[in-house]
């Protein structure tokens, strides 16, 4: 009969995350202490794909308040400038009306900027916002923008959404090998494995993907304890960064 202990569960993650934090694929992937950090390494990732392709595209989906868009798009815009790069658009997509249906512990709704676009895009000349619905806004974009994806900031929470907009994008061909991608709510939640990560398993079958992760949010040690007040995790650790193979 075996004494080994069983494995300790670090006490910033779900225990339903630990067969896909131990296994294989995540084994050696870095750990990144803030969503920033994050979604800097995901736009390094996203910018080589810019350096031989200057039309490669860069897409957020849910934008609410615009705060990520707007550290992306100055993240984007230094990146072009010190690499000789011209300059590239970043695209959001948004209803700006809340989440078209119940979330987590969120009601259909939340997140309603009213249909108003975020006062602190306004004049920003590196962002194009595409307001509506995804199934039409993406819909739109893939038809008139034939350019591989180079990066994707996917915040919109739900499956639903998270499905539609990976499928289109599929469908047209442009998340392609080296395309990189930044789920926000990827994990370490109740419910996690019907949400964004189930939409990009889904996806990824239907369309013959191949990707590996790249880094998530998570402390720097595994006796750290979620905590909303703390500014390295207050969303949660939920984030992770894929590549496409």
């Amino acid at each position: 009969m075996s004494n080994a202990a069983a494995p300790k569960v670090p006490a910033w993650i779900q225990s339903s995350c630990l067969v896909k934090l131990r296994s294989p694929l995540f084994a050696n992937v870095r750990r990144v202490r803030t969503r920033r950090g994050l979604l800097n390494i995901g736009m390094d990732e996203g910018f080589r794909m810019a350096r031989s392709n200057p039309q490669a595209e860069f897409l957020e989906f849910g934008v609410f308040k615009g705060v990520d868009l707007e550290f992306l798009s100055k993240a984007l815009s230094k990146r072009c400038t010190a690499s000789g790069v011209a300059p590239i658009l970043f695209h959001g997509f948004d209803s700006f009306v809340g989440l078209p249906s119940e979330w987590n512990s969120y009601d259909a709704g939340h997140f309603d900027c009213g249909g108003a676009t975020p006062a602190r895009l306004e004049g920003n000349p590196n962002v194009v916002l595409h307001k509506g619905w995804f199934d039409d806004t993406v819909k739109i974009f893939v038809e008139d923008n034939a350019s591989p994806v180079a990066f994707i900031h996917a915040d919109a929470d739900l499956y639903s959404s998270t499905k539609c907009f990976l499928t289109e994008l599929c469908a047209a061909n442009k998340i392609t090998k080296g395309t990189c991608l930044v789920f926000d709510e990827y994990w370490n939640y109740d419910g996690w494995e019907e949400g964004e990560a189930r939409a990009f398993d889904e996806v990824s079958a239907e369309f013959g993907l191949s990707s590996r992760p790249i880094a998530y949010h998570a402390p720097p040690d595994d006796s750290i304890a979620l905590d909303s007040r703390s500014a390295a995790n207050q969303y949660g650790y939920k984030s992770v960064a894929f590549i496409i193979q």
